[in-house]
């Protein structure tokens, strides 16, 4: 029964692990890509669960490093480690949310692609929405939608020296 119990546990803890490689190679993938999620509660959701799923990856692996015949200061070491790091990455995840408070809304679409629907080249503005800031900057982006999803912001469109055959004007 005992082996049953640390199997599960053992799959539970590199199924998290496993989740944790994703995250951090999507956010890294995302950096670099300029992808965002199409909605701003997916976006939301994906960070709860990567900085939720850090400090269950934390917890676990202390307890599954736990060992009777540790010594009262490897044992005094772990708990103050289990309770430091979820209070320093729930301090980061603060700091992490107020960083991207910036908001991104598409006000127009001007043209899709003829031969690709999900290329689109659109309006897009960029603040933080508050009122003691500066006004939000604007600009004419070509945008593609990877899924339902996920967008891709490829780059800049100067709308006067594209291809007019290639696009519809919306």
């Amino acid at each position: 029964m005992k082996a049953k119990i640390f199997k599960l546990l053992n799959i539970f803890y590199w199924s998290l692990i496993t989740i944790l490689c994703f995250w951090i190679l999507s956010a890294v993938i995302s950096i670099y890509l300029d992808i965002e999620f199409t909605n701003e509660s997916w976006k939301s959701y994906y960070e709860l669960y990567g900085f939720s799923g850090i400090i269950i990856i934390i917890i676990s692996s202390t307890i599954r490093s736990s060992k009777k015949s540790d010594s009262d200061i490897m044992t005094a070491f772990k708990i103050i480690l289990v309770t430091l790091l979820p209070i320093g990455l729930g301090y980061l995840c603060m700091l992490i949310g107020f960083v991207t408070c910036v908001s991104t809304s598409t006000y127009s679409t001007y043209f899709v692609n003829k031969e690709n629907n999900s290329i689109k080249i659109v309006s897009r503005s960029t603040g933080c929405g508050a009122l003691d800031s500066g006004p939000p900057a604007n600009a004419i982006l070509k945008v593609r939608e990877l899924t339902s999803y996920l967008r891709w912001i490829q780059d800049f469109v100067d709308t006067n020296t594209i291809d007019k055959r290639e696009w519809i004007r919306q």
